[in-house]
């Protein structure tokens, strides 16, 4: 599924920014498998987002999603317009994905 992504190298996201210069580098490819998918892209780095989770201060009835969003540097030299729109459509189906869980009131 991600084939195309096997040759763009990004780093291990981390809880700063600047943790990352130190991480070893992963392919676009390995960190979908992980469960993170990039939202966007600035400059040399990449705001990525880890899947759903449940909280566990949510009752069963309605249990309550976070995300995790950590910031990771990219290879922006290897990411062609076929590549953009590949990130761009898988961004939006994890945005359909979780949007009902996501836009409710909190009581």
């Amino acid at each position: 599924m991600f084939e195309e992504l096997e040759n763009i190298w990004v780093t291990e996201p981390k809880v700063k920014a600047l943790d990352a210069l130190a991480q070893p580098k992963i392919t676009l490819a390995e960190l979908y498998r992980r469960g993170w998918w990039i939202t966007e892209i600035f400059g040399s780095y990449a705001t990525v987002v880890s899947e759903g989770v449940y909280s566990p201060a949510g009752s069963k009835k309605r249990p309550r999603y976070y995300f995790r969003c950590r910031q990771c540097l990219i290879d922006i030299n290897s990411i062609t317009p076929k590549i953009q729109r590949k990130i761009y459509s898988y961004n939006l189906k994890q945005w359909k994905k979780y949007e009902a869980s996501m836009i409710r009131p909190y009581l």
